[in-house]
């Protein structure tokens, strides 16, 4: 490696991997993939049943598209939960599933990895209701205010 390219502020010294990217607030950005195993090893530290929902956009077997990522269940408590990254965006069908759900009466969340120590709060309590006022959403969504 080059000393231009470390001066320049491409890779780190004596290494290969690129400088971490920042989000338009300055939040470091985390590839969803990284988010969701920091949120699954959570989960399973406070003792939750896990189902992690590949790509249901690419199942064959019948699943309609926008299903959340993740089930959570450590009864008496069921959690349906999308993990988007810090920039990324609901679609329609993620957002009408996630209405259904808390039309159901079960806890329907959208985390973030600015949301990791709310999460934390939601998994670590009984009620799902970390704080007053929380009503099945970690952070509500633009894509979901008013409905449901």
């Amino acid at each position: 490696m080059t000393p231009s390219l470390v001066r320049r502020g491409l890779t780190y010294p004596r290494s290969r991997r690129p400088l971490p990217q920042l989000t338009p607030k300055g939040r470091l950005r985390q590839p969803e993939s990284a988010f969701q195993n920091k949120v699954l090893e959570l989960a399973r530290l406070f003792r939750w049943r896990v189902h992690h929902m590949h790509d249901s956009r690419k199942q064959e077997w019948g699943t309609d598209s926008g299903f959340p990522d993740l089930v959570l269940c450590k009864p008496p408590r069921l959690l349906f939960v999308e993990l988007k990254a810090a920039d990324g965006r609901l679609t329609k069908e993620q957002s009408d599933w996630l209405c259904d759900v808390r039309s159901c009466g079960v806890e329907a969340y959208i985390w973030r990895p600015a949301d990791f120590v709310e999460i934390g709060h939601v998994l670590g309590t009984r009620s799902g209701r970390a704080f007053p006022g929380e009503a099945g959403l970690a952070r509500p969504n633009e894509h979901l205010e008013g409905m449901g």
